[in-house]
C-alpha cells in the first residue's frame, strides 16, 4: 500500500510539473506582409520606384493647359488631340516601372538586396511597435508589381525558412490591402497547415472599388458622392492620418472637380467629360502603367474582370497573352474566396480588420457606401452591410435584424451590420481611420488576436468589434500614434461624414459661382 501511495505521489509530483508547460500556449513567429509601394531598383542599383515625378503634381502643374485643350476639342467634337496630350503628360512616368506585356519585369528590377530576405533573413527581421512596447515580426519587401501566383510560391520559401530559423512549427500571418491577396494565395495554393493565425487589415481580396471603375471604364458619378467627398475633404484637416500620397490625390480629384465646374452642378458634365476621353486613352495609360502589374488586376472584384480585360486590351490581346495569363490563373483561385476560407477556419484562425467613417472617390458603383477612402467598407470586411457615407442603415432594417437575434452586430451609429460579414465573430470596424495609416494600436489589436486563442469580438473589453481611432493631436499629423476605444453607445463616436445640403437659392447662387470662376482661370492669361 505505503508503495502504491509513493508511486502515485510521484506521478502527482511529475504531472504537476508537465500540466503548466503543457497549458502555456505556444508563441509562433510572425510574418508581415506590406501592401504595394517598396522602393524598387535594377539590379545595378538605379531606381525604377518610386516614380521621378509624381502623377497628380504633374496634371495639377498642367491643369490649365489640359482645360484649354479639352475646351477646344469640345468644340470640333474630336477628342483625339486631348487624349494624346493626357497620353504623353502621363506615360513616360512609368517607363521605368513598368512590366513587360507578359506581366513580369524586362530589366531584372525588383526588390534592393539590402532588405532581401533570400540574400539575408536578418535583412527581415524587425520590431513593429505596440502602445507600450514592441513585437518582432519577420516583414516581407517584395516586387508588388508581380502576379499574388507568383509571390505566394516566394512566400512558400519564406515560411519555410522562419519556421527552420524559428524551430516553431506554424507562422502567424499579418497582412494588408495587396498583401491579403498573396496571403490568401498561399492558403490556397500550399499548406496552410504551416499557419496558426492570419490577420487581413485592410484586405482587398474582394476587391477595390476604385480600380474596379478605372480598369472596367464603368465609372459611375453618384451625385450625393461626388458632393458629400468634395466636401469632407475640401479641409484637409478632415484627412485623420496625414499620408503625402493620399492627400496629393484627393487634392488633386478636388481641384479636377472644382475647374471642370463638376460641384453643384450635378454629376452629368463629369460623365460626359469621362464618355469623351475613356475609351481611348484609359487603356492606352494603363498598358503603359500599372495595367501591366498582374497584382493590380488581382485586386479587381472577380465580377469585373472579364469586361476589364475587354475593355483595357481591347484588339491588342495577343500581345499581352502572358499578362491575361496571369489574370485568369488569378481569378480562377478568387472566385471561390469566401467558400474556401471558411472550409480553412478550422485549421487557421482569421480575423479581419475592416475601416470606415469616410467618403469614397466618388468613381465606382460602391462610392456612395461606408469606406476608408480607398476600399468600401463592405468589401473589407468580406461582406458586412453598410450605410452610405452619411447615413445610417434603414430603421425597418435594423429592427428586422434585432428580432432575428442579430441586433448585436449591428453599430451603435447605425452604420455597419457585421452580421453579414464572412467571419462576424473576428472581424473588427475601426471607424476614422485612412486605409493607408497603421498606428500602434492598430498593431495591438493584431497582436492581441494571434497571441489569446479563441479571441473574438466579444472577448477582450478592450477590443470590442466597432472602434473608434483618437488620433494623438489635434492635426492627426502623427500616423504612429493614437488610440482605439470601443464604440458602446452612439457616444462613442466621432462623427467623420456628415450630410451636406443647401437650398434651391443656396445651391443656385453656388453654380454661378462655380461657372464664372471656371472660366475665369480657364481664359486667364
Amino acid at each position: 500500500m505505503k508503495k502504491l501511495i509513493s508511486i502515485l505521489l510521484a506521478c502527482t509530483l511529475l504531472l504537476a510539473l508537465f500540466v503548466p508547460a503543457m497549458a502555456a500556449e505556444e508563441t509562433y513567429p510572425t510574418i508581415y506582409i506590406e501592401g504595394q509601394g517598396i522602393g524598387l531598383y535594377r539590379p545595378d542599383g538605379s531606381q525604377v520606384y518610386p516614380l521621378a515625378e509624381d502623377v497628380a503634381t504633374l496634371v495639377k502643374d498642367n491643369l490649365k493647359d489640359l482645360l484649354m485643350e479639352y475646351a477646344s476639342c469640345m468644340l470640333s467634337r474630336d477628342f483625339t488631340s486631348y487624349n494624346d496630350k493626357l497620353y504623353n503628360l502621363i506615360a513616360p512616368l512609368y517607363e521605368d516601372v513598368k512590366l513587360g506585356p507578359d506581366g513580369t519585369p524586362t530589366d531584372g528590377s525588383g526588390v534592393a538586396s539590402d532588405i532581401n530576405w533570400k540574400v539575408s533573413l536578418s535583412n527581415i527581421k524587425k520590431t513593429i511597435d505596440l502602445t507600450d512596447g514592441s513585437y518582432s515580426v519577420y516583414r516581407w519587401h517584395y516586387d508588388w508589381r508581380l502576379s499574388p501566383l507568383t509571390l505566394a510560391a516566394e512566400l512558400d520559401e519564406l515560411v519555410t525558412a522562419v519556421l527552420a530559423d524559428s524551430g516553431k512549427s506554424k507562422v502567424n500571418i499579418i497582412c494588408r490591402c495587396l498583401g491579403t491577396n498573396i496571403a490568401y494565395t498561399y492558403l490556397h495554393e500550399y499548406d496552410h497547415s504551416k499557419v496558426n493565425s492570419c490577420v487581413f487589415y485592410a484586405p482587398s481580396i474582394d476587391g477595390l472599388g476604385i480600380l474596379n471603375a478605372l480598369f472596367s471604364g464603368k465609372f459611375v458619378f453618384d451625385a450625393g458622392a461626388v458632393n458629400r467627398f468634395a466636401e469632407y475633404f475640401r479641409d484637409e484637416k478632415n484627412l485623420t492620418i496625414r499620408d503625402e500620397e493620399t492627400t496629393d490625390l484627393i487634392m488633386t480629384t478636388l481641384t479636377l472637380f472644382e475647374q471642370t465646374g463638376v460641384l453643384d452642378q450635378g454629376t452629368g458634365l463629369m460623365d460626359k467629360i469621362v464618355d469623351n476621353v475613356k475609351d481611348d486613352v484609359i487603356p492606352r495609360i494603363l498598358k503603359a502603367s500599372y495595367g501591366t502589374f498582374p497584382s493590380y488586376w488581382a485586386m479587381l472584384s472577380p465580377s469585373y474582370v472579364e469586361d476589364a480585360k475587354d475593355f483595357v486590351f481591347k484588339t491588342d490581346k495577343d500581345e499581352y497573352a502572358g499578362l491575361i495569363e496571369k489574370i485568369d490563373a488569378y481569378a480562377a483561385i478568387v472566385n471561390d474566396s469566401h467558400s474556401f476560407l471558411q472550409s480553412i477556419a478550422d485549421d487557421v484562425r482569421i480575423a479581419v480588420v475592416a475601416k470606415y467613417g469616410f467618403p469614397a472617390f466618388p468613381l465606382s458603383e460602391d462610392a456612395a457606401e461606408e469606406s476608408d477612402v480607398f476600399v468600401t467598407t463592405g468589401l473589407a470586411s468580406l461582406g458586412a452591410t453598410c450605410a452610405s457615407s452619411g447615413g445610417k442603415l434603414d430603421s425597418k432594417y435594423i429592427k428586422a435584424q434585432t428580432a432575428a437575434g442579430k441586433g448585436e452586430y449591428i453599430s451603435a451609429d447605425g452604420k455597419i451590420d457585421a452580421s453579414t460579414a464572412l467571419f462576424p465573430g473576428t472581424t473588427w470596424f475601426i471607424k476614422g481611420l485612412e486605409h493607408k495609416a497603421f498606428p500602434d494600436c492598430v498593431n495591438d489589436l493584431m497582436v492581441a488576436f494571434i497571441n489569446t486563442p479563441d479571441m473574438t469580438v466579444k472577448t477582450d473589453a478592450r477590443f470590442t468589434q466597432f472602434l473608434q481611432f483618437n488620433p494623438s493631436n489635434d492635426e492627426s499629423s502623427d500616423s504612429a500614434k493614437g488610440t482605439l476605444t470601443p464604440i458602446l453607445t452612439a457616444e462613442d463616436t466621432v462623427d467623420t461624414t456628415q450630410q451636406y445640403s443647401s437650398g434651391p437659392l443656396d445651391a443656385f447662387f453656388k453654380f454661378l459661382q462655380k461657372i464664372i470662376r471656371f472660366f475665369t482661370k480657364l481664359f486667364k492669361k
